[in-house]
């Protein structure tokens, strides 16, 4: 039995990220699988709607006391309460704090394996720490940002994991070990009768300059064009639209009538129910969108660019993606659109929106190859590969 400790600053309740889902249903799978799985984590987000959200979930517990002891999900969560959302503004006791419990899980839980990832200050003194008291090490890498930097975990992590084969080729000549892939899992929800086949909504989850705010923007003029009626929903879940168009010098007035901005929202499913068509847009290295598989979980179609692992998630449906657009880097390295036609892309979206036959049918295919529970059972199999890997190397 496998002893294992998830230990980041950034919440496991995040409902605004993907990565935290992600990392979440993975340390639920290796529970299931009867490993010992413990967490401790602080309430910083990636936003300040996530960071109120893990401070609302401690409230029924006790908000007052800086650190909470929670049973949630099959994990044991230590959290702790931080002053601000933004992991970058901890001050020295929280973060002190962090290091002593985290030293100390180690030692009561006799902690095998540390999952985790980061590259600042605090992250790299307990994997460091770790490494002192015989502990392993497994890198969750799925950001493309630490390519080409000098960290840590690139030449002492004991195992790295990722979501797809394009995030293992990318950083195959830069990680010092072998890098495994583990397929995503999704969380098994009912499907409710919806009303996305009578909709003309588009869904875009947390849209911003990296996730494909300059083509969404295009995009949606050519569609207001073709059909005033179709809507562009924009999850604004990391509260970052606003600043990006700031940067983009757009203001929201700016923006063509059909995009609408909405707060985030903590059941996204229920969102998903009432559109007909995903947009993925994001312009830089994708490695394994969330958004693909859940959208597929409700037979909708995903339209993305080939960017990433996209093009494994998108599996047969290649009439959902698209070329990537010619882009640069601007003087404050930040990746912009340089050129693209969207030609082609507003024409299948169209295609989507208009014909419901062909859209029925191609909706059905969708849901039957994308079955949650199947899925399910292949991340498991491929977790306990992994576990029996992890074990092996303890002898």
């Amino acid at each position: 039995m496998l002893n294992i400790l998830y230990a980041n600053p950034y919440s496991l309740l995040d409902y605004t990220s993907g990565s935290s889902k992600s990392i979440r249903l993975i340390l639920k799978g290796f529970s299931k699988l009867g490993c010992n799985v413990e967490a401790i984590f602080c309430t910083t987000s990636y936003s300040k709607t996530g960071y109120l959200n893990t401070c609302a979930f401690l409230n029924n517990s006790n908000r007052s006391v800086k650190l909470n002891h929670i049973n949630w999900d099959g994990i044991k969560c230590n959290i702790i309460n931080s002053n601000h959302w933004d992991r970058r503004k901890l001050n020295d006791s929280e973060q002190r704090l962090f290091l002593k419990e985290t030293i100390s899980l180690i030692k009561k839980r006799k902690i095998d394996l540390i999952i985790s990832w980061g590259n600042l200050r605090l992250e790299e003194e307990i994997f460091k720490e770790a490494k002192k008291l015989g502990v392993k090490i497994c890198f969750y890498l799925v950001n493309p940002s630490y390519l080409g930097k000098d960290f840590y975990l690139k030449d002492n992590a004991d195992f790295v994991i990722t979501d797809s084969n394009a995030t293992k080729k990318l950083y195959k000549n830069f990680i010092k070990n072998k890098i495994n892939v583990l397929p995503k899992c999704v969380e098994e929800i009912p499907i409710k009768v919806s009303n996305k086949n009578k909709s003309k909504n588009c869904l875009i989850i947390n849209p911003s300059i990296n996730k494909g705010l300059e083509p969404l923007i295009n995009l949606s003029k050519k569609l207001y064009t073709i059909d005033p009626s179709i809507s562009l929903w924009c999850v604004n879940g990391r509260d970052q639209i606003i600043d990006d168009l700031k940067y983009l010098r757009y203001q929201i007035n700016d923006l063509p009538k059909n995009i609408k901005i909405l707060p985030a929202c903590k059941d996204i499913q229920s969102l998903y129910d009432h559109v007909k068509v995903v947009l993925l847009l994001s312009i830089w290295h994708e490695s394994g969108s969330r958004v693909i598989q859940e959208s597929y979980a409700k037979g909708l179609p995903v339209i993305c660019f080939n960017t990433g692992g996209n093009n494994e998630y998108i599996n047969k449906n290649k009439n959902d993606i698209f070329e990537m657009p010619r882009t640069y880097l601007d003087t404050n390295n930040r990746i912009r659109i340089k050129k693209w036609d969207s030609k082609k892309m507003v024409e299948r979206i169209s295609l989507l929106i208009e014909d419901v036959q062909y859209y029925d049918y191609y909706s059905g295919q969708i849901l039957k190859e994308n079955n949650p529970k199947i899925r399910n059972k292949v991340f498991l199999k491929a977790l306990s590969v992994f576990v029996n890997f992890i074990k092996g190397t303890k002898k």
